[in-house]
């Protein structure tokens, strides 16, 4: 069985997922129970952005907000009666990259100190989080050289951070009925965030939340409410999952599809099998990626003819992958004949794979490919290279020296 770590040979290259740092001081039983019996917030908030001027984020109404919604009463007048203190402390810093021909700004560190407590207890949240814009490029180099840092995304990072941080906090304060009122707030990343808490809970009563989830108008909570429905034991799970495979959003698409690698049962191995044919090539690489948690004879068999029909670099290396992992001992005698064929990259692809296994089956029919091919040719190249790997013998591209070895040591080989 292939690593799951496959699953992300492609998708580290299209996503950013956020570095993210907690450091906290959890609250006791008695702060627990003052919160639970609050009617009264007092919010107060600090903003101190370092290498940018007159940014000043919406975080006193974005927190008001939520608080509202969750059924407190909020004031930001310490004189006025309250039941319990939320200070929210928030340092920021506009991050770039820089090359040579000039600088690209790139995203947005936040930090969070949040204190929570009444006149005899509190407990603190220390969160850190870093922010970019999807598709742009990876935060580093100089934090102060650039041109426009006030148009760094902070309002994004903080929502995003917060959210994170505000379902973590709610949890600590053993809130979960919270928790489940924030699946229906009114940002997206939020309902994401909660999603994602409650389905690490293992209870099914949450079900109908993740259910309700996958008809959300944002894609990151279908992608989450996916997720946490793979992780459930509901019967309905795969039929719902299904569903999902054919959402108009990718990510929501990319996680069903996932979601069927970890079912292991035939109908999901069959909608594996069957996305195969997808026009889309990255839907065959999710496909594929997902079929590699299964070892069926049948879905080795359909990639190594979708491998051998055309190459498409767009998925091609995918294949390879999946047929170097392998574990299918029938893969090799299969392949073979991948050595002849009328597509270079397929002749050089399958020598890379024998290289990889490093399996004495296939040195004749390396040798066979190798004088085949013209010398100097990157086809050859590779072929001497496999042989070399499988053999530790060195006789370059010359195919007469390697026939010659193998016929005076191939018994050895074939014992």
């Amino acid at each position: 069985m292939i690593s799951k770590s496959l699953h992300f040979y492609f998708i580290i290259f299209l996503f950013f997922f956020p570095q993210t740092q907690f450091n906290q001081q959890k609250p006791i039983e008695e702060l627990i129970n003052s919160f639970h019996n609050s009617k009264i917030i007092l919010l107060l908030v600090t903003q101190k952005y370092e290498n940018a001027e007159n940014v000043n984020l919406s975080v006193l109404k974005h927190v008001k907000a939520l608080l509202e919604f969750l059924n407190y009463e909020v004031t930001t007048d310490s004189t006025q009666t309250y039941d319990i203190k939320f200070i929210i402390s928030i340092g920021g810093i506009a991050v770039s990259a820089k090359y040579n021909w000039g600088t690209y700004f790139s995203g947005a560190y936040i930090k969070f100190n949040i204190i929570i407590g009444n006149n005899v207890n509190y407990a603190k949240w220390i969160h850190n989080y870093d922010y970019k814009p999807p598709g742009s490029l990876l935060i580093g180099g100089s934090s102060r050289d650039y041109s426009k840092p006030n148009l760094a995304p902070f309002q994004e990072a903080f929502t995003n951070g917060f959210s994170e941080l505000i379902v973590n906090i709610f949890s600590d304060f053993n809130n979960l009925k919270a928790i489940k009122k924030m699946t229906s707030y009114k940002i997206g990343i939020l309902r994401k965030c909660a999603i994602s808490h409650l389905s690490e809970k293992n209870n099914e009563d949450h079900f109908a939340l993740f259910e309700k989830a996958l008809r959300d108008n944002d894609p990151i909570v279908r992608a989450e409410a996916v997720k946490a429905i793979s992780r459930s034991t509901s019967q309905k799970k795969i039929n719902l999952i299904l569903k999902s495979v054919i959402d108009n959003d990718e990510i929501v698409q990319r996680e069903a599809i996932y979601a069927l690698g970890n079912i292991k049962n035939e109908k999901s191995i069959r909608a594996l099998m069957n996305l195969l044919n997808d026009k889309k090539p990255m839907m065959v690489n999710y496909a594929i990626s997902s079929l590699s948690m299964h070892t069926t004879t049948e879905a080795t068999d359909k990639i190594i003819n979708l491998f051998f029909s055309k190459y498409d670099s767009q998925y091609f290396g995918m294949i390879e992958y999946y047929l170097k992992e392998s574990n299918d001992s029938t893969i090799i005698q299969k392949l073979i004949k991948g050595l002849d064929h009328k597509d270079a990259g397929i002749r050089i692809s399958v020598s890379s794979i024998f290289a990889h296994k490093k399996d004495s089956r296939t040195i004749e029919p390396l040798i066979v490919a190798l004088e085949k091919e013209n010398s100097g040719s990157l086809c050859a190249s590779h072929i001497s290279y496999s042989l070399r790997m499988i053999t530790r013998k060195q006789f370059g591209e010359d195919a007469k020296l390697w026939r010659s070895w193998w016929e005076e040591n191939k018994g050895q080989y074939n014992k």
